[in-house]
């Protein structure tokens, strides 16, 4: 398997007796914008984290960039679910983009390209003035801004996101979703959504897990697509389209 940035093979994964993802195929090509939805313990984030290596599958191959995970973690940035971070520990905005660059074989301090590299992503992000701030003191998008500045201080060519638009406002949302489309220029992104009802216009796939995956081209995505998924009433609001199609009556 080789030739794209993400490539899953009929890959099969359990947690004990439970299965998660069973017999998933998926290919990724290299600069495209994938959202993954699906139900709640459908295997979103289990997929992510075959994909970053954090886990191996029973059965089939996972290949990044051609490679295992393991070999090619250096070139994916991967931001996890934000309940997942310790808020507890106090550190500045900059000292949390500056992890991004630690690696398993690093020896000593920062260095000159790691400090360049954390400002370039604080900058693009648009974080460079709150550099000296508390971590823990920011609001929720912009603690997901500097979240995504650490992933990206490793300087990815895949950058791997779990839910960045959860538990913020609108307002927030509508930032972090601009940001990723104009990153999509420059890297791959496949990013896990909880939000169904709607798909971001620089989306060129949308993967549906629920144990299974399925992939569809943007235009493929109806509301009766997403009701066959969720079982229930949904409203899928199609950003590209600039339209609404509403199935069951809505929610």
């Amino acid at each position: 398997m080789s030739g794209y940035a993400i490539e899953l093979d009929r890959v099969d994964f359990s947690y004990g007796y439970v299965q998660v993802i069973v017999n998933a195929s998926l290919r990724v090509t290299e600069s495209e914008f994938v959202y993954v939805i699906g139900p709640n313990g459908g295997g979103k984030t289990t997929l992510l984290k075959l994909i970053v290596g954090l886990l191996k599958p029973q059965s089939g191959a996972v290949r990044v960039f051609g490679m295992e995970p393991e070999k090619a973690r250096s070139r994916i940035g991967y931001v996890a679910q934000q309940s997942s971070h310790d808020l507890s520990v106090p550190m500045t905005v900059r000292e949390v983009v500056l992890m991004g660059r630690l690696t398993a074989d690093r020896i000593g301090g920062y260095t000159t390209s790691d400090l360049l590299a954390a400002d370039r992503a604080l900058e693009r992000l648009g974080m460079s003035e709150l550099s000296d701030w508390q971590f823990a003191d920011l609001s929720g998008g912009q603690k997901q801004r500097v979240l995504i500045a650490r992933a990206l201080a490793g300087e990815p060519d895949l950058l791997l996101l779990d839910e960045p638009t959860a538990n913020i406002d609108p307002a927030a949302r509508e930032d972090i979703i601009g940001l990723l489309e104009h990153l999509r220029q420059e890297i791959t992104i496949l990013m896990v959504s909880h939000d169904v009802w709607f798909v971001p216009e620089g989306v060129t796939k949308v993967v549906c897990v629920d144990k299974t995956v399925a992939v569809h081209p943007t235009s493929e995505v109806t509301a009766e697509a997403v009701y066959q998924m969720y079982g229930k009433r949904a409203r899928l609001i199609r950003h590209d389209r600039l339209s609404e199609e509403v199935v069951r009556g809505g929610v």
